[in-house]
């Protein structure tokens, strides 16, 4: 390591050191924050767990809550979509609460997610299983699948695929001295333990591991641990339970032991059954590949690869494979003063620096104030997207390109995913398919936390149709913190988090489709009213299994059925009324039978017009509340443009229309969340424009 920097390089370590001092107290492992045994932050985690594990003490009251409820989440068999507003229970327990969800995609558009629960006095671990419908997958409890049941405190799930619609599972145990021992359970597509593991987990790791995590090794698991000496460690685990060939159970040793500081270390998968482990090691960043076979890779070697040597602040370390099976890692540095900055570094699979790469890594971000790293995701140039945090204005991303520099089109600050917040936060970013990504975070959206997802587009700009401020995904009474996302396989994503709106905290789970749209049953995405028809369109993901009447009222009349609709395969539904006359008023609604009654859905209102003419009416309702529709009127089929400012005459939201039919419309703001207050509308059709006031309540 070099030993002579520069002065302001040594005086932003020192700075840096004394910052973070009360955070030694902890290590950062493959994303995940572990305090250190016997240290005050772990007697305060110990006691944590414990009071969390005594929420569910009432061990009778559960059993009698679980026999209740037997009925949700719906069973699989059922076609009907299970999304709804603000997310879905991912059990059918109340008096039982939930934490630590870790998720991944089940490799068939559904979702497999574990988490921390205590239905049993205690924190054990459970799992299930979602369809891209939010339904139960068939053969999984309603009440969840327990992969281990035990008398001690279970903590820190961590997920990965087996590669058979399966999952591992790894977790630890905390006992009153220190760790215990960490586990490996490995779940079947169908929730049943896989044959070799037995009831309550396999123990890969024994006690004193202060940090650990998982890497996707296809049919296998790559477990990956710090022992006592702060030796990085990593074993392959079979799906039948045994150490696989080549491998000890004492696992590789990567790295150096004891190193000076706990190290942060990241992975991720190569591409080729292997993988690349990262670590900052003092003040450096250093990187090794490792093969299935239990040893390293050709070209490297257990002491690493050295990225940086003598600015990295030791956290913040991310890693993200690239379409050519190169690695790109990304790590925060001081080496600019006292706040630390962003930069990346991109290495071959053969064990070398990125060519043309400026020594030392290339700027993600170097902005002023404090910038944390969130995660990073490849895209199919050989380059990837890092997104960051800020101490000051929100959350970003900026995309780096496989020489080293900023893509093409994206901001040299960064791209700004959502207004200045705080008090946030975030899971992992995903990858859209598309070289774009999304990432899902809480933030206070009112009196509560709520759940808000974004889509940044491969261009540089946030995706067409998604708000600027993030579509929501809940915004339920009580808070939602804590999101995990994953991707459904069609560019859009899952999102699982911590919901406080019942008696305890339970998981829940919901779907933001690739447009920003996110669904329930049935979603309105617009109706148009020319002086002879009226059409409208929702949307089902339950795809061509949605079924629902269509009923109309005239006016303040009642309302009745006109017509039975189905969504076709792709989930949209479409219907042209022209039994309408002009200058009335026509009310639209879906109806779906359900046990206990009927369930309304897309409810709409608007105008057959006597003619056509360029107007906006402004929200609807006015006021709106929450998510706002807007009610305008195009003469032509001409592009449009919607603008929405606030009172200082800021625009807050824009909308283009390309090519729309004349007509009056209602149109909902695509998952936008205004603030409480009075809002200026304006409506542009060629050289044209109109407005209107419009008010939000809060």
């Amino acid at each position: 390591m070099r030993r002579l920097i520069p002065l302001v390089s040594a005086l932003c370590f020192i700075g840096a050191w004394a910052a973070s001092s009360a955070a030694s107290d902890h290590v950062r492992f493959m994303g995940r924050d572990f305090p250190r045994a016997g240290s005050p932050a772990f007697r305060a985690e110990r006691a944590r767990l414990a009071a969390l594990g005594a929420l569910g003490a009432d061990a009778a009251r559960t059993r009698a809550d679980l026999a209740r409820n037997p009925g949700a989440p719906r069973d699989g068999a059922d076609a009907t979509n299970a999304w709804v507003g603000g997310g879905i229970p991912v059990t059918n327990t109340s008096f039982v609460a939930q934490f630590s969800v870790s998720a991944i995609p089940d490799g068939t558009s559904g979702v497999l997610m574990a988490w921390m629960d205590t239905r049993h006095g205690n924190l054990d671990i459970f799992s299930t299983r979602l369809t891209s419908n939010g339904d139960l997958s068939p053969g999984w409890p309603a009440a969840g699948f327990a992969l281990s049941i035990d008398d001690s405190n279970q903590f820190s799930p961590d997920v990965e695929s087996d590669g058979a619609n399966g999952a591992f599972v790894a977790f630890g145990d905390i006992g009153v001295g220190g760790y215990g021992n960490v586990y490996l359970q490995h779940v079947t597509a169908t929730g049943s333990v896989a044959s070799g593991f037995p009831q309550n987990g396999l123990v890969v790791v024994p006690p004193g591991a202060p940090g650990f995590g998982l890497i996707d090794g296809g049919s296998s698991a790559y477990v990956s641990w710090l022992d006592a000496t702060s030796q990085i460690r990593l074993v392959l685990i079979t799906g039948a339970g045994a150490v696989a060939p080549g491998w000890t159970s004492a696992g590789l040793a990567i790295g150096p032991e004891n190193p000076s500081g706990w190290p942060d270390v990241s992975a991720v998968r190569d591409g080729a059954g292997g993988g690349y482990i990262g670590w900052v090691q003092t003040d450096s960043v250093m990187i090794t590949r490792v093969t299935s076979s239990g040893g390293f890779a050709s070209g490297w070697s257990a002491a690493g690869l050295m990225l940086v040597d003598g600015t990295a602040s030791g956290a913040d370390l991310q890693l993200a494979l690239l379409s050519n099976g190169d690695a790109m890692v990304f790590w925060s540095d001081y080496r600019n003063g006292f706040d630390t900055d962003l930069y990346a570094m991109r290495v071959t699979a053969a064990g070398g620096l990125g060519p043309s790469w400026p020594a030392n890594g290339a700027p993600l971000c170097t902005k002023g104030g404090d910038q944390s790293l969130l995660g990073a995701v490849g895209d199919a140039s050989g380059g990837a997207i890092g997104i960051f945090d800020t101490d000051a204005t929100g959350l970003f991303a900026e995309r780096i390109d496989s020489g080293g520099g900023i893509a093409s089109g994206w901001p040299g600050t960064g791209l700004q995913l959502c207004a200045p917040i705080s008090g946030k936060s975030s899971g992992r970013p995903v990858a859209d398919g598309a070289d774009g990504a999304l990432l899902a975070w809480s933030t206070m959206g009112g009196l509560d936390y709520d759940v808000f997802a974004q889509r940044m587009a491969s261009t540089g700009g946030i995706f067409t149709g998604w708000p600027g401020s993030g579509a929501i995904v809940s915004s339920a009474t009580g808070a939602q913190e804590n999101p995990e996302g994953v991707t459904d396989n069609a560019a859009g994503m899952f999102v699982m988090w911590e919901d406080s709106r019942g008696f305890f905290p339970v998981i829940y789970a919901g779907h933001v489709l690739a447009n920003g749209v996110v669904p329930a049953l049935a979603s309105l995405v617009e109706a148009a009213a020319e002086p002879d028809r009226v059409r409208l369109s929702w949307y089902s993901p339950d795809g061509a299994a949605f079924v629902a009447d269509l009923q109309r009222a005239d006016g303040d009349a009642e309302f009745a059925t006109i017509a039975t609709v189905r969504a076709d395969g792709l989930g949209h539904v479409t219907y042209e009324d022209r039994d309408v006359l002009p200058g009335h008023d026509y009310r639209y609604r879906l109806a779906i039978a359900e046990a206990g009654g009927m369930r309304y859905l897309g409810a709409v209102t608007l105008r057959v017009p006597d003619a056509l003419r360029l107007a906006v009416a402004g929200f609807r309702p006015n006021p709106a509340a929450g998510v706002p529709s807007i009610a305008f009127s195009l003469p032509g089929r001409e592009s449009a443009r919607i603008e929405v400012f606030d009172i200082a005459g800021r625009r807050v939201l824009e909308r283009e229309i390309a090519g729309a039919a004349p007509g009056e419309r209602v149109m909902p703001l695509g998952g936008a969340r205004l603030d409480g207050g009075v809002y200026l509308l304006r409506v542009t059709q060629g050289a044209r424009s109109v407005s209107a006031r419009g008010v939000v309540l809060r």
